[in-house]
């Protein structure tokens, strides 16, 4: 079976110029944009060759208030002045040892002040350089025309990978016609991430009926919605997927929770794994299973996600299976249900 290896993850350490917040930047990171966890101000990466600012702002002298002390006592404001070069001393010297325990801090260079650096600490990359103004009203705008197409016809300038994507629509209708979801407003949890070269965002929107999720990716002609996430679709439908039972992997869009089933060739509860899969629309449902303790079994787990963990995986029932609903998890593709294998090469 199948398994995806997570590599190894290396850090540079950064100050936020804007709040002095010492943060982490993966150094595979190949977006341009971060964003400060601590201000949350879009920032742009610094040049292989920037200098990191300094840990501490220099702080401005006021010594009207100071004077007027030393004409009443010259002893102690001299005292208090020595004092306070002493206490200056020692914090500029717990900056530099912070600095200097920094991981990664080979990797900066010395201090320079003024130099603009930004840091983020995630895993996944995100903020894509873009002007975020500008994106976001055009984010609103195509979001609105794909919830409001009155057709599938309406739906195609709006769809991410129109001349691919757009044949598969009909046959996932099937008999039923299409509906216009209509768009009432846009969340505010809105999230930018870089994927596999692909500028893409994760808006909540309210629809007539119920809160969704959409997401678009940047496109040479601007931000699209990807229809195959929103749609949940699959490779096949779960009916013929049960019926063919595929020895293949075929891809399909699951939610993920835990389960604890172990029947005919998944006995083994210490080799085995279960997890209930079931699909976009909630309408249908199979246990999937991994070896206990591998790497799929770790990215799997939906512990911490309590309406399920969105995923897109590759699943294939073992030879001469005796039953209908019990898989194989062969591999995943995202821990969500964007597809991004199609993404242009570096």
């Amino acid at each position: 079976m199948a398994e995806i290896a997570t590599p190894n993850r290396r850090w540079n350490s950064f100050v936020c110029p804007t709040c002095r917040f010492i943060f982490r930047v993966a150094q595979d990171h190949d977006g341009r944009g971060v964003v400060c966890p601590g201000c949350r101000v879009m920032l742009r990466l610094p040049a292989e060759d920037a200098q990191p600012g300094p840990l501490m702002l220099e702080r401005e002298d006021e010594h009207d208030h100071e004077e007027a002390e030393e004409a009443a006592s010259e002893s102690t404001g001299s005292h208090l002045t020595t004092m306070a070069i002493a206490g200056g001393t020692a914090l500029v010297a717990l900056g530099i040892f912070a600095w200097w325990m920094m991981p990664e801090r080979s990797a900066t260079g010395n201090a320079s002040p003024g130099a603009e650096i930004p840091a983020i600490v995630v895993e996944t990359p995100v903020a894509p350089a873009a002007n975020t103004k500008t994106d976001l009203a055009e984010i609103d705008a195509v979001t609105r025309s794909f919830l409001e197409a009155e057709s599938i016809e309406e739906l195609k300038p709006w769809i991410r990978e129109a001349e691919a994507t757009f044949p598969k629509i009909a046959p996932w209708l099937g008999d039923e016609p299409y509906r216009a979801p209509g768009f009432r407003d846009l969340g505010a949890d809105i999230k930018f991430f870089t994927r596999d070269k692909l500028n893409a965002v994760t808006v909540p929107v309210r629809t007539r009926n119920r809160q969704a999720q959409v997401t678009l990716v940047k496109e040479a002609a601007g931000w699209r919605v990807d229809w195959e996430s929103w749609a949940g679709w699959s490779e096949m439908s779960w009916e013929e997927f049960r019926s063919a039972k595929p020895t293949e992997p075929k891809l399909f869009r699951v939610k993920v929770f835990t389960a604890d089933y172990y029947n005919f060739g998944f006995k083994d509860e210490l080799e085995w794994r279960s997890y209930r899969l079931d699909s976009a629309d909630g309408e249908d449902s199979l246990t999937g299973y991994v070896e206990r303790g591998g790497d799929i079994d770790v990215r799997t787990d939906p512990r911490e996600v309590t309406d399920g963990k969105r995923m897109l995986v590759r699943l294939k029932f073992p030879a001469e299976s005796p039953a209908d609903n019990q898989v194989l998890v062969d591999s995943i593709v995202a821990e969500d249900w964007l597809d991004s294998s199609s993404a242009p090469d570096p």
